[in-house]
């Protein structure tokens, strides 16, 4: 589906698509859903934990891909650094691309589990306030289905 109007962004608010605070794409459907995203009027962040699949590494790569702006070592640490760096970023909506999350399935699947865990309680209390926050969760297997275009 394509629209030849972007959906209006004002006020902070993505459309009613449909979509949940975490959502899950294959891998092969990467550039579309960026290219959909980018068409929503949206700030994309770009992160992927290719430093290895245990809470420190994602720490790390979050900060080194600017998804936050400091380092952490906690996941205290990273629920705080996470809320101020989305909210510092203003009132557009902003959507997380997670990719190569299913390597966190073959053994680190608690650090999947905190780490959604703490996207979703941010875009929960981002939802009274603004912006807006979305995750997409981008990976290879019977997990990550293919992009439907809202």
């Amino acid at each position: 589906m394509t629209t030849a109007d972007p959906p209006d962004t004002a006020r902070g608010h993505l459309p009613d698509f449909g979509l949940d605070v975490i959502n899950f794409v294959a891998t092969v459907d990467l550039d579309l859903l960026l290219t959909t995203v980018d068409s929503w009027g949206a700030q994309v962040v770009q992160a992927d934990d290719g430093h290895g699949p245990d809470s420190q590494a994602l720490f790390d790569a979050f900060a080194d891909q600017g998804v936050v702006d400091r380092r952490v070592d906690t996941w205290r640490a990273f629920d705080e650094e996470l809320l101020s760096a989305l909210r510092r970023r203003g009132p557009d909506p902003v959507v997380l691309v997670w990719t190569g999350v299913d390597r966190f399935l073959d053994g680190a699947l608690s650090t999947l589990v905190s780490a959604t865990t703490t996207l979703t309680e941010q875009a929960v209390t981002l939802a009274k306030s603004g912006p807006v926050f979305f995750t997409f969760l981008v990976g290879d297997g019977p997990n990550f289905p293919r992009f439907d275009v809202p």
